[in-house]
C-alpha cells in the first residue's frame, strides 16, 4: 500500500467521515473484510470506477473476478462439508 498525492475533495470528505485515512480503509475494506468494488462504492457513495481507481492509486493490486468465484466456491464447499458432518 502506498500513499495516494494529490487527493480529491472526495478523499478527503471521505477520510474525515470515517475517520481513517483513504488507503487504510480501502485495505481493510478491500482486503481485510473482503468486499467487492462495489460493496465498498456502496458503502462510500461513489461510483464502482472510482473505487477501481482509488484502489490502484493505494497500490492495492485488484483481485480478477474470477479470483472472487474461485474463493466463493472453496467457501461453500466447506460450508457444505461442516453441514454433511
Amino acid at each position: 500500500m502506498k500513499e495516494i498525492k494529490n487527493k480529491t475533495l472526495s478523499m478527503k470528505y471521505i477520510e474525515m467521515v470515517e475517520g481513517v485515512c483513504i488507503e487504510e480503509l480501502l485495505h481493510t475494506l478491500y482486503i481485510e473484510e473482503g468486499k467487492s468494488i462495489r460493496e465498498i462504492a456502496e458503502k462510500l457513495n461513489i461510483h464502482y470506477h472510482t473505487v477501481n481507481s482509488w484502489l490502484k492509486q493505494a497500490g492495492i493490486l485488484v483481485r480478477l473476478p474470477h479470483e472472487k468465484l474461485l474463493e466463493l466456491v472453496e467457501i461453500k464447499s466447506r460450508l457444505n462439508s461442516k453441514e454433511s458432518k
